[in-house]
């Protein structure tokens, strides 16, 4: 016997899943039963198969110093994913300097600078750097500042 259901559409039906270490297995298109081969299973076979409902959630806004790492959550009856913010590297003291100075003077205009070491224009350049630098000192202690996991709301 051969048993089919309806997959025009997945958004308009829900999803179902397993947690197989820590993953995310979602429901196939087929599955072999003892007395058939089934497509597109509806839920009481994907039930009966270990699959629970699956319940996505929104990703929540992005917060300065963290990526967004998905979590799971199993219940009885359902997988739910959760977000969690996770820390990102120690940033760079060099890299933010140059990321900043950048920012206002590429290479080409740094060069041109270095031969002009006795005018104002000089002088701003030189007076920027130090700013960059100041910004770097500040962007790195608000990351050591910052926790190292923090739940998403």
């Amino acid at each position: 016997m051969v048993e089919y259901r309806n997959n025009l559409d997945k958004n308009k039906y829900m999803k179902y899943a397993k947690l197989e270490n820590g993953n995310v297995e979602f429901e196939p298109s087929m599955v072999q039963t003892e007395n058939s081969v089934v497509f597109n299973p509806q839920p009481e076979t994907l039930i009966k198969l270990g699959y629970k409902e699956y319940i996505e959630t929104d990703k929540p806004a992005a917060k300065k110093w963290y990526n967004h790492v998905k979590k799971f959550k199993e219940t009885k009856t359902k997988i739910i994913q959760e977000w969690e913010y996770e820390k990102l590297p120690q940033p760079d003291y060099k890299s933010i300097v140059i990321q900043k100075i950048n920012e206002k003077y590429d290479v080409n205009d740094e060069i041109a600078l270095s031969y002009k070491q006795d005018t104002q224009e000089f002088q701003d350049y030189r007076d920027y750097v130090q700013q960059c630098k100041a910004f770097a000192l500040q962007e790195i202690n608000e990351w050591l500042n910052t926790p190292a996991i923090e739940e998403a709301v």
